[in-house]
Protein backbone atom coordinates (compact mmCIF):
# COMPACT_ATOMS: atom_id res chain seq x y z
CA UNK A 1 0.00 0.00 0.00
CA UNK A 2 2.58 2.73 1.13
CA UNK A 3 4.53 1.42 -2.40
CA UNK A 4 1.21 2.68 -4.57
CA UNK A 5 0.97 5.64 -2.25
CA UNK A 6 4.95 6.44 -3.29
CA UNK A 7 4.21 6.25 -6.76
CA UNK A 8 1.05 8.29 -6.87
CA UNK A 9 3.03 10.53 -5.13
CA UNK A 10 5.47 10.62 -7.69
CA UNK A 11 3.40 11.10 -10.31
CA UNK A 12 1.13 14.10 -9.34
CA UNK A 13 4.47 15.77 -8.46
CA UNK A 14 5.50 15.00 -11.72
CA UNK A 15 1.97 16.37 -13.15
CA UNK A 16 2.57 19.54 -10.98
CA UNK A 17 5.83 20.59 -11.96
CA UNK A 18 4.51 20.06 -16.03
CA UNK A 19 1.94 22.40 -15.13
CA UNK A 20 4.00 24.83 -13.45
CA UNK A 21 6.58 24.85 -16.48
CA UNK A 22 3.56 24.98 -18.78
CA UNK A 23 2.75 27.91 -16.93
CA UNK A 24 5.66 29.38 -17.18
CA UNK A 25 5.82 28.75 -20.77
CA UNK A 26 2.54 30.67 -21.07
CA UNK A 27 4.36 33.81 -19.03
CA UNK A 28 6.91 34.30 -21.68
CA UNK A 29 4.43 34.02 -25.07
CA UNK A 30 2.29 36.73 -22.83
CA UNK A 31 5.81 38.56 -22.45
CA UNK A 32 6.05 37.86 -26.14
CA UNK A 33 2.30 38.97 -27.31
CA UNK A 34 2.44 41.89 -25.36
CA UNK A 35 5.68 43.42 -27.16
CA UNK A 36 3.98 42.27 -30.35
CA UNK A 37 1.12 44.28 -29.32
CA UNK A 38 2.86 47.35 -28.44
CA UNK A 39 5.45 47.34 -31.39
CA UNK A 40 2.54 46.79 -33.50
CA UNK A 41 0.93 49.63 -31.76
CA UNK A 42 3.10 52.26 -31.70
CA UNK A 43 5.83 51.70 -34.31
CA UNK A 44 3.37 51.17 -36.94
CA UNK A 45 0.20 52.56 -35.61
CA UNK A 46 -1.96 49.60 -35.82
CA UNK A 47 -2.68 47.31 -32.89
CA UNK A 48 -4.06 43.42 -32.92
CA UNK A 49 -7.02 44.01 -30.95
CA UNK A 50 -6.47 40.00 -30.14
CA UNK A 51 -3.38 40.40 -28.20
CA UNK A 52 -5.26 41.64 -25.07
CA UNK A 53 -8.07 38.86 -25.15
CA UNK A 54 -5.28 36.14 -25.66
CA UNK A 55 -3.15 37.12 -22.49
CA UNK A 56 -6.38 37.78 -20.15
CA UNK A 57 -6.92 33.60 -21.04
CA UNK A 58 -3.53 32.80 -21.01
CA UNK A 59 -3.43 34.42 -17.68
CA UNK A 60 -6.18 32.83 -16.15
CA UNK A 61 -4.26 29.41 -17.65
CA UNK A 62 -1.24 30.57 -15.84
CA UNK A 63 -2.46 31.70 -11.93
CA UNK A 64 -4.80 28.04 -12.61
CA UNK A 65 -1.55 25.89 -13.63
CA UNK A 66 0.63 27.52 -11.07
CA UNK A 67 -1.47 26.78 -7.97
CA UNK A 68 0.02 23.58 -6.87
CA UNK A 69 3.03 24.39 -8.41
CA UNK A 70 3.46 26.85 -6.31
CA UNK A 71 1.92 25.14 -3.22
CA UNK A 72 4.81 22.21 -3.96
CA UNK A 73 7.74 25.13 -3.82
CA UNK A 74 6.56 26.38 -0.72
CA UNK A 75 5.81 29.31 -1.75
CA UNK A 76 2.34 29.95 -0.33
CA UNK A 77 2.43 32.59 2.49
CA UNK A 78 3.77 30.87 5.82
CA UNK A 79 3.48 32.79 9.46
CA UNK A 80 6.09 30.80 11.55
CA UNK A 81 7.12 33.61 14.22
CA UNK A 82 4.03 31.79 16.61
CA UNK A 83 4.39 28.19 15.29
CA UNK A 84 8.49 27.79 15.72
CA UNK A 85 7.45 28.55 19.65
CA UNK A 86 5.88 25.65 19.78
CA UNK A 87 6.16 22.21 20.87
CA UNK A 88 6.65 19.34 17.97
CA UNK A 89 3.48 17.85 18.67
CA UNK A 90 1.81 21.09 18.79
CA UNK A 91 3.50 21.99 15.66
CA UNK A 92 2.12 18.37 14.09
CA UNK A 93 -1.48 19.17 14.87
CA UNK A 94 -1.52 22.41 13.68
CA UNK A 95 0.20 21.60 10.66
CA UNK A 96 -2.39 19.10 10.11
CA UNK A 97 -5.13 21.69 10.77
CA UNK A 98 -3.69 23.96 8.44
CA UNK A 99 -3.80 21.33 5.56
CA UNK A 100 -7.11 20.10 6.36
CA UNK A 101 -8.42 23.44 5.90
CA UNK A 102 -6.55 24.81 3.06
CA UNK A 103 -8.06 20.95 1.06
CA UNK A 104 -11.86 22.54 2.34
CA UNK A 105 -10.88 25.87 1.28
CA UNK A 106 -9.61 24.56 -2.55
CA UNK A 107 -12.64 21.65 -2.77
CA UNK A 108 -14.71 24.53 -2.20
CA UNK A 109 -13.37 26.57 -4.99
CA UNK A 110 -13.34 23.73 -7.43
CA UNK A 111 -16.78 22.92 -6.93
CA UNK A 112 -17.87 26.71 -6.89
CA UNK A 113 -15.93 26.57 -10.21
CA UNK A 114 -17.67 24.08 -11.79
CA UNK A 115 -20.66 25.69 -10.94
CA UNK A 116 -19.45 29.04 -12.68
CA UNK A 117 -18.40 26.28 -15.78
CA UNK A 118 -21.58 25.13 -15.95
CA UNK A 119 -23.66 28.20 -16.03
CA UNK A 120 -21.52 29.20 -18.68
CA UNK A 121 -21.89 26.27 -21.02
CA UNK A 122 -25.55 26.46 -19.99
CA UNK A 123 -25.94 30.27 -21.39
CA UNK A 124 -23.03 29.30 -24.18
CA UNK A 125 -21.32 32.55 -23.24
CA UNK A 126 -18.79 34.00 -25.90
CA UNK A 127 -16.16 36.52 -25.90
CA UNK A 128 -17.89 40.20 -26.83
CA UNK A 129 -14.52 40.85 -29.35
CA UNK A 130 -14.10 40.02 -32.88
CA UNK A 131 -12.62 36.55 -32.19
CA UNK A 132 -15.59 34.93 -30.68
CA UNK A 133 -14.22 32.96 -28.20
CA UNK A 134 -16.57 29.95 -26.28
CA UNK A 135 -15.40 31.37 -22.97
CA UNK A 136 -16.29 28.01 -21.48
CA UNK A 137 -11.99 26.81 -23.14
CA UNK A 138 -10.31 29.18 -20.80
CA UNK A 139 -12.72 28.96 -17.98
CA UNK A 140 -12.04 25.09 -17.62
CA UNK A 141 -8.25 25.61 -16.32
CA UNK A 142 -10.06 27.31 -13.19
CA UNK A 143 -11.98 24.09 -11.77
CA UNK A 144 -8.63 22.02 -13.63
CA UNK A 145 -6.08 24.19 -11.55
CA UNK A 146 -8.09 24.02 -8.34
CA UNK A 147 -8.58 19.80 -8.37
CA UNK A 148 -5.02 19.83 -8.89
CA UNK A 149 -4.27 21.65 -5.74
CA UNK A 150 -7.21 20.11 -4.01
CA UNK A 151 -5.24 16.51 -4.72
CA UNK A 152 -1.91 17.54 -4.14
CA UNK A 153 -2.94 18.78 -0.61
CA UNK A 154 -4.16 15.34 -0.19
CA UNK A 155 -1.01 13.71 -1.04
CA UNK A 156 0.66 16.57 1.20
CA UNK A 157 -1.46 15.44 4.06
CA UNK A 158 -0.90 11.93 3.29
CA UNK A 159 2.79 12.99 3.49
CA UNK A 160 2.55 14.65 7.19
CA UNK A 161 0.26 11.59 8.49
CA UNK A 162 3.63 9.65 7.29
CA UNK A 163 6.08 11.66 9.16
CA UNK A 164 4.09 10.89 12.36
CA UNK A 165 3.72 7.02 11.77
CA UNK A 166 7.86 7.91 10.89
CA UNK A 167 8.57 9.55 14.20
CA UNK A 168 6.31 6.85 16.43
CA UNK A 169 8.13 4.05 14.76
CA UNK A 170 11.15 5.94 15.89
CA UNK A 171 10.37 6.93 19.05
CA UNK A 172 9.30 2.71 19.81
CA UNK A 173 12.81 1.66 18.11
CA UNK A 174 14.13 3.91 20.54
CA UNK A 175 12.43 2.36 23.58
CA UNK A 176 13.26 -0.94 22.51
CA UNK A 177 16.73 -0.44 22.96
Amino acid sequence: MRKLLNSFLNIMDKIVVIGGNTGAALVIIILFLTMYEITLRYVFNNAPMIADEITAYMLVAVVALGLSYRWREGGHVKVEALTSRLSAKAQYWLRLFTLSAALFFSIMVTIGSFTFVGRTMQYGSISNTWLRVPVIWPQLFIPFGFILLSIYILCDISRHLAKRGESRAADWRQMDE
